[in-house]
């Protein structure tokens, strides 16, 4: 595999393969970042995250964890326009016929087990002030370093430190509150 700043040049020149492994590298991390944020449409966001990295790669300087927090800074800035976007229309979706008909059950246990868990942390997190909500799930279903997330909120390496620190306590007491031995 090539250095990452060949690749990165390589992929501001136009190749398509140095361009796929740059891709390779951050789209993981990043659907599970917008699936964390609540995005309704992670594939289109995430599409429309390297369509605006492609057109301005060639402006990009920088290392790889500069590159990964540029990334996650367009997704972040996506995702607040898309809160806006919802929190102005109210949409509605119909189920027609062929659709109803088409739709499959699978293992009820498996499938309650997967929701009520994702519905607990999505309730603990809903608890938690927007930037401790934010730091933590771009540390841990990111998986942005420390100084990567300090770069996509805007903040010094000391104060997403501090943040992280007072969003895991908190996360201990909502745990703690509710019962759940720690």
């Amino acid at each position: 595999m090539k250095q990452f700043s060949d690749q990165l040049a390589a992929a501001a020149a136009g190749d398509a393969v140095a361009f796929r492994e740059l891709h390779a590298m951050v789209a993981p991390p990043l659907a599970r970042y917008l699936r964390a944020r609540g995005c309704e449409d992670i594939e289109g966001v995430a599409s429309e995250v390297f369509l605006r990295v492609f057109r301005s790669l060639r402006s990009f300087a920088g290392s790889e964890e500069q590159f990964r927090a540029w990334v996650f800074t367009i997704a972040r800035n996506l995702m607040r326009d898309e809160h806006r976007r919802r929190s102005r229309r109210v949409t509605t979706e119909e189920l027609d016929e062929a659709s109803a008909a088409s739709v499959q059950g699978g293992d009820v246990e498996d499938e309650a087990l997967d929701q009520g868990s994702e519905k607990w942390v999505q309730s603990v997190l809903a608890e938690l002030p927007d930037v401790h909500r934010e730091v933590l799930v771009l540390r841990i279903v990111g998986d942005l370093t420390i100084d990567e997330v300090a770069t996509v909120i805007g903040k010094s390496r000391g104060a997403t430190k501090a943040i992280q620190r007072r969003a895991l306590a908190a996360v201990r007491r909502i745990i703690s509150n509710s019962g759940v031995p720690l």
